[in-house]
C-alpha cells in the first residue's frame, strides 16, 4: 500500500500487539516486582550476532522480499534472550526481534518482554536530502506513530530530531502509549533513508517503560533495542 507517494506498508504491520512473541508468548501484567536492566554505556558493549538481511537472507523465507538489503548487529545482553519472526512478505515486514526475559533455557511461559523492533520496508523519493528528511518526519508523525500506537491508551507523539547511524543521516522519532495489560511503553522510531535507492527501511522499537530507569528519551539509544537499531548498515549488492 502506498500512502502520499513517500512509502509503503500495510498499517497492519503495526497496528495489531506490538508485543507478540515467537511461540505466541503470553504478556500480561507484571504482578511482583520487575529487575531493572542495566543501560548499556555509550562505548565497549558486546555484539553476539550480526544479521545480514540481503537476498539470500529472503531466499531462505518464502515470499519474502528485501528491496534494501541491509545488516544489523544484536548485543549480549546478561538474562536477555532475542526472539525473531521473519516477514512473510505481504506487509513489507522483514524482521521482528523481541527481548525477553531468560535464557534459552527459560521456558516460554516464564519470559517477560522488555522491547522489540520491527524493520519495514518504505519508499522513500530521491529528492533533495532537505525536502526527503521531512517528508520522512511528516510520515513518521502522521502515518508510522499512528500505525504503531493505534488501539492503546494515553498516546503522545513527543517530537522528532535529524541525527547520525554511521554514514548515514536518520530521522529518529519518540513517543509514548500506555498498554492496559502491561503499563507504559515507550517508542522510538527510526527512518532510514537510503542515498542511492529510493527503497529504504524504517525501524520501530516498543519498550517496556518499567524494565529499566531512564532519565531522558535520548536513553533509549542505549537499550539493546537501542543498539541494535544503531548498528543498521545498508548492504551493497
Amino acid at each position: 500500500m502506498t500512502q502520499n507517494g513517500i512509502f509503503k506498508f500495510s498499517l497492519a504491520t503495526l497496528a495489531f500487539s506490538a508485543f507478540a512473541f515467537v511461540g505466541s508468548i503470553a504478556v500480561t501484567q507484571e504482578t511482583s516486582p520487575t529487575f531493572k536492566i542495566s543501560l548499556f554505556e555509550a562505548e565497549g558493549f558486546t555484539i553476539s550476532k550480526t544479521i545480514n538481511l540481503d537476498a539470500d537472507f529472503a531466499a531462505k523465507n518464502e515470499g519474502l522480499e528485501i528491496l534494501a538489503p541491509f545488516k544489523i548487529s544484536i548485543p549480549e545482553q546478561s538474562d536477555i534472550t532475542p526472539l525473531y519472526n521473519v516477514g512473510d512478505g505481504s506487509t513489507g515486514e522483514i524482521l521482528t526481534i523481541s527481548f525477553a526475559t531468560g535464557n534459552k533455557e527459560t521456558p516460554i511461559e516464564e519470559r517477560k518482554l522488555v522491547e522489540n523492533i520491527r524493520f519495514v520496508t518504505m519508499s522513500l523519493p530521491l529528492t533533495d536530502p532537505t525536502e526527503r528528511l521531512d517528508n520522512l518526519a511528516t510520515v513518521i508523525k502522521n502515518h508510522i506513530f499512528v500505525a504503531a500506537t493505534d488501539g492503546y491508551e494515553q498516546i503522545q507523539y513527543v517530537g522528532a530530531k535529524s541525527s547520525t547511524v554511521g554514514d548515514l543521516i536518520v530521522l529518529e522519532a519518540v513517543g509514548q502509549y500506555v498498554d492496559p495489560s502491561i503499563g507504559l511503553m515507550l517508542l522510538h522510531i527510526v527512518g532510514y533513508p537510503n542515498p542511492n535507492n529510493a527503497n529504504s527501511i524504517f525501524a520501530v522499537s516498543s519498550i517496556v517503560a518499567d524494565k529499566f530507569e531512564f532519565s531522558t528519551y535520548d536513553d533509549l539509544s542505549l537499550t539493546g533495542g537501542g543498539r541494535t537499531m544503531a548498528s543498521f548498515e545498508y548492504i551493497d549488492e
